[in-house]
């Protein structure tokens, strides 16, 4: 009989459209209740740029101003080392 197959892990991911026009409380009670789900590892991403989503319990934020920025180097042929400082501050 073949050996059975490792158990996957549970993890799901959400995206959050335009966090940034909800108050940073809003967002602590949201994914404070969302971790709670003791099944399941969540990655938490918002569509914003504010640093306070982090503290929110936000995993990660999309880099508006990153994806810009790099949109112009593709565009104008620029070096990507000109990404560099926006990407740490991002």
């Amino acid at each position: 009989m073949p050996p059975a197959p490792e158990p996957k892990p549970n993890i799901d991911g959400f995206r959050y459209d335009y966090a940034d026009a909800v108050p940073p409380t809003f967002w602590q009670q949201t994914t404070d209740t969302l971790r709670r789900v003791a099944s399941h590892k969540l990655l938490l991403l918002t569509e914003g740029s504010r640093s306070a989503n982090y503290p929110s319990g936000f995993d990660y934020n999309f880099g508006f101003s990153f994806y810009d920025a790099r949109k112009t180097v593709d565009r104008s042929g620029t070096p990507a080392t000109n990404l560099d400082a926006l990407n740490t501050s991002e």
